[in-house]
């Protein structure tokens, strides 16, 4: 009787080593949902867009890291000054995460009273500072227009005998295309194509 018991429970041990991994008599439930990474961009860039629906300046740029604040606090100060617009985040795509940087991708709209409806898709850069995510970098990549698009590579942007091409942004023109004298006012006037202002090529913004 003993060694039947011993037999028994030698073959119940080994049921229970082979339940349910090696037997596959159960598959284990995976709980999926988004990475903490892309829940950062996520809220972040809604984080963005919300204060910039707000008007809230300050609580903008609370959002940007001192290093990118310098680069686009003139730039922001004139959009905020001078625009009503609001702005909705369409897509965020996470394509690096990291402990202390993420790198997405997002999908944006901007609307102006003063201006077309556009389309912006732009790669951003955040940085972790003290337990906070900030936006440290943005590259546009492109930019649509209501029906028409914008392309923001630069091998795209040419002189056409003084007409606007798709893709030029007068008010970001790539610098090898303008004269160095209109530099200064790049985001301020419209330089169009024709690397000057001259003849009413400069519109104000």
């Amino acid at each position: 009787m003993r060694r039947h018991m011993l037999h028994l429970c030698s073959t119940l041990a080994l049921g229970i080593a082979c339940w349910p991994s090696a037997c596959g008599a159960v598959e284990r439930i995976r709980m999926t949902g988004p990475s903490p990474g892309h829940s950062a961009a996520r809220d972040l860039a809604e984080a963005v867009a919300a204060a910039c629906n707000r008007k809230d300046f300050i609580g903008f740029m609370d959002h940007v890291t001192p290093r990118h604040q310098a680069t686009i606090r003139r730039r922001m100060e004139d959009l905020f000054i001078r625009h009503d617009f609001s702005m909705e985040i369409l897509d965020v795509v996470l394509l690096s995460d990291g402990e202390d940087t993420i790198v997405f991708g997002v999908r944006y709209g901007v609307t102006l009273k003063s201006a077309p409806n556009q389309t912006f898709a732009s790669k951003v850069t955040a940085r972790n500072l003290d337990g906070t995510w900030k936006v440290d970098g943005e590259k546009v990549r492109s930019c649509f227009q209501e029906s028409q698009s914008l392309s923001a590579n630069p091998a795209d942007q040419a002189l056409d005998g003084g007409a606007i091409r798709p893709g030029w942004g007068p008010f970001n023109p790539p610098a090898h295309l303008i004269d160095p004298a209109p530099e200064s006012l790049r985001g301020h006037l419209g330089i169009q194509p024709g690397r000057g202002c001259a003849n009413g090529r400069c519109g104000d913004r």
